[in-house]
């Protein structure tokens, strides 16, 4: 199996974390597979900071056209 995530390890993203907008590097990633179905991305950005890929945009407008 293949798994294609949506950024690469260092690229800077935009965020929501406790109700401000964020951008961060992504510093790696949890894969999780359940089956051939579900595939989960967790973006992480320290210790204590991981985000569902889904939930991270490129760009600030991306991020506020999604909320």
């Amino acid at each position: 199996m293949k798994i294609e995530t949506k950024f690469e390890v260092g690229t800077y993203v935009y965020f929501m974390y406790n109700n401000q907008a964020i951008i961060r590097s992504i510093g790696g990633f949890d894969i999780y597979v359940n089956g051939v179905r579900e595939v989960k991305v967790k973006n992480w950005f320290s210790s204590e900071t991981q985000v569902d890929e889904n939930k991270c945009f490129a760009t600030k407008e991306e991020l506020i056209n999604s909320l």
